[in-house]
């Protein structure tokens, strides 16, 4: 089973967006995918028309009072997801101790769900939620905005990576994805030619440019590839899953 987090700790850069559209355009391939909410924001749900974040979530699993696939809604045959739940904001500024980040990945191992992917949507923190999420995760996905404080947090991440694989191994696979990208913009284009030149072997070959497909889809509580299938969106987040699952 391969765990992604979508990881950043700026605030802004797409994570929300590229998790539901890239479990959905995943599933549509054929892959059964498990997204999970670990935003207290809670707004993962919304691209797949869950409004209310009421239900038991991946609160419950990292309060101990529910194990993993207890919490599971079963949005298609493919296609599963863990809601933020209720109790997520509180649990936020949790203090770290001995043990506190590895909750989700024992359990991960107590109770596997029948998944092939596991997606992750991180906050913008780095505290105990994304500590959590980086010892779960076997990959990570970083979304970078094509500007001078999307290349500062891209730095951050990097750093904050590194020091995890001194601790837990190296990831199997770190992959950069620009979103957010307007064409034709000068600074676009010289951030994109740094993110090349420095990191050749994470950054993805496919952007996700700003468009009125995605920006108006969770709105009505779906996925762009599902509310506009035919837009150069839906296109960019099929090859994008296309390449995670060539990898």
């Amino acid at each position: 089973m391969r765990v992604i987090a979508c990881v950043n700790q700026k605030g802004g850069v797409g994570k929300t967006t590229i998790c539901a559209n890239l479990a959905y355009a995943l599933s549509q391939k054929g892959k059964r995918v498990l997204a999970i909410d670990l935003d207290p924001q809670a707004q993962l749900g919304q691209y797949f028309g869950l409004f209310q974040n009421n239900r038991a979530g991946i609160d419950r699993v990292l309060n101990g009072k529910s194990e993993l696939t207890d919490v599971i809604q079963t949005l298609s045959p493919e296609l599963g997801f863990i809601a933020a739940g209720p109790g997520l904001q509180r649990l936020e500024s949790t203090p770290m101790g001995k043990g506190r980040g590895l909750i989700l990945k024992k359990a991960l191992k107590r109770s596997v769900p029948d998944c092939d992917l596991v997606l992750l949507d991180c906050p913008p923190a780095s505290g105990f939620l994304v500590v959590n999420a980086l010892a779960m995760a076997t990959e990570l996905l970083t979304p970078v905005t094509p500007d001078f404080f999307g290349m500062s947090g891209l730095s951050t991440m990097m750093a904050t990576m590194r020091n995890f694989e001194r601790m837990i191994g190296k990831y199997q696979k770190h992959w950069v994805v620009v979103s957010r990208l307007q064409q034709g913009r000068r600074l676009s284009d010289d951030v994109l030619s740094k993110l090349r030149r420095y990191f050749p072997d994470d950054l993805v070959p496919v952007c996700i440019e700003e468009s009125s497909a995605i920006a108006t889809s969770p709105s009505y509580g779906r996925p762009v590839l599902a509310w506009s299938p035919h837009s150069k969106a839906s296109r960019e987040f099929s090859e994008l899953a296309d390449l995670i699952l060539n990898r």
